[in-house]
């Protein structure tokens, strides 16, 4: 009897990790059915959402938009729920952010506020990816730590 229950929990365990499998792959099923594919997809979204949120306070000082690779990374939020501002001067050679943190950009009279994702590892991306519009954004770097979400435990 004691050598089944390892197998039964096994077996449990398995039939959890298949269905969980299915479901996600139904869902990734699901966005690849619009010829345009998930990043196009989010992309749009993100355009929209930025269009109607121009007149709901999206818009900043100076109408700064995210780049195409943006959406990959987070998105624009309003600017009034910043956890802080980072001042894009000459001499700043990279910022570090959370996963789920919202700060905002500024540069000058230009500024936008960006909502970062919640990621599974760590990542850097370029500001002038994220905001070309940016002034000073060139050669400055973004990193993104870990989603607490991911870490467990």
């Amino acid at each position: 009897m004691t050598s089944q229950k390892p197998s039964i929990a096994s077996f449990m365990l398995g039939v959890a990790a298949l269905l969980a499998t299915s479901v996600a792959w139904s869902a990734d099923k699901l966005e690849s059915t619009n010829p345009a594919g998930w990043s196009q997809q989010a992309q749009i979204q993100v355009a929209a959402q930025h269009d109607h949120g121009a007149r709901a306070g999206l818009s900043s000082l100076s109408a700064i938009k995210p780049g195409p690779e943006a959406s990959l990374f987070g998105s624009e939020a309003p600017a009034g729920s910043t956890s802080r501002v980072v001042d894009v001067a000459p001499g700043l050679k990279y910022v570090n952010v959370d996963s789920g943190e919202t700060v905002t950009f500024k540069s000058g009279a230009s500024e936008i506020t960006f909502a970062f994702a919640q990621l599974d590892r760590n990542k850097a991306v370029a500001l002038n990816v994220l905001f070309p519009e940016l002034p000073g954004g060139q050669g400055v770097w973004v990193y993104i730590e870990q989603s607490e979400l991911y870490i467990g435990g």
